[in-house]
């Protein structure tokens, strides 16, 4: 390889690294977590040993600031996927532009269920996260000026949402035709 052209490597290389390239901050990455095979390629954000209580609808958390380019940039595309879920997702965001405005959204965050999430990542922007339940929720990864990316999180997270009420529904009618069928003595 000649020298000129491994000069070249290196550059293009150290550019795509310098830009992220849509590409996961270390900081963001947890241990791998097995998902289903039909699972979008967003990464789990850290999970307690006992997951908290599910939410009727996941969560889409944005956090974003004023100051932030990126932000704006990727905002129409994040607003574009989110509006086909308006009402089966519920959308939280969370204004870091200044002391105020991170204040209340750590309140806000609080009341969400997404607090700790709020807490690790309030100095990143944008950080995108969607939540199925208190604390249980998956960083949304790659191109967010793509809508087809936050798509995929939202439709998943959607789909896992009603899967989980069904199979506690089916539960809880199986618990119920067994308390009827036992027997008292």
């Amino acid at each position: 390889m000649s020298r000129s052209l491994r000069v070249s490597t290196i550059a293009l290389v150290a550019l795509f690294a310098a830009s992220c390239g849509g590409a996961i901050d270390p900081e963001f990455t947890e241990p791998i977590v097995s998902q289903a095979d039909d699972a979008p390629s967003a990464a789990p954000i850290a999970r307690r040993p006992e997951p908290g209580p599910r939410f009727d609808r996941p969560k889409l958390v944005l956090i974003t600031a004023d100051w932030c380019k990126f932000c704006q940039a990727a905002r129409p595309a994040l607003m574009e996927a989110y509006g086909p879920f308006h009402g089966k997702v519920e959308l939280v965001e969370l204004d870091v532009t200044d002391d105020y405005t991170t204040k209340e959204s750590a309140r806000i965050a609080t009341e969400a269920g997404v607090r700790s999430f709020f807490d690790r990542f309030h100095k990143r922007t944008p950080t995108v996260g969607v939540f199925i339940g208190v604390e249980d929720g998956r960083f949304v990864h790659g191109e967010l000026e793509d809508p087809e990316t936050l798509t995929r999180e939202l439709d998943y997270a959607v789909h896992q949402t009603r899967d989980r009420r069904r199979h506690s529904e089916q539960r809880s009618g199986s618990d119920s035709k067994d308390d009827e069928s036992s027997p008292d003595d």
